[in-house]
Order: C-alpha cells, then sequence, then structure tokens
C-alpha cells in the first residue's frame, strides 16, 4: 500500500480529531437541545465508516501476516 493513503488517512483521522475539539466550542457555542449530540454522532459515525474501509481494502495488512 502507498504512502499516499496512509497520509491522507491520517490527516483524515487529524482533522476529525481537530473538529472534535473545536467546534463544539465556536461553531457549536450556542447550541441547545439536540444538535450537539446530532453532531457528535454524525461525526463518530463517518469516521467509524472511513476508518472500516481503509481497513478493509486499503489499509497496511502487515499485521495479519505471519
Amino acid at each position: 500500500m502507498g504512502t499516499g493513503r496512509k497520509l491522507l488517512y491520517l490527516t483524515w483521522s487529524l482533522l476529525v480529531l481537530a473538529l472534535a475539539y473545536v467546534a463544539p466550542y465556536t461553531l457549536l457555542a450556542g447550541v441547545e437541545g439536540m444538535e450537539l449530540y446530532a453532531f457528535w454522532a454524525l461525526l463518530a459515525v463517518t469516521h467509524i465508516i472511513v476508518s472500516y474501509a481503509y481497513v478493509r481494502f486499503g489499509g497496511d495488512d502487515s499485521w495479519t501476516r505471519p
């Protein structure tokens, strides 16, 4: 697997981490109700799907080899 995909996945993960910390205190600071929960749920589900696709279809499979 190329380093391009690894770098893209690393960038995606860091972006998700940054969004998880920054967005609730800036963009969603005045939000009340279920909108904040919906943001967290959507962010988490999206990251889970992308992580699954990365591991299943394009990830480094060296941990499965003896």
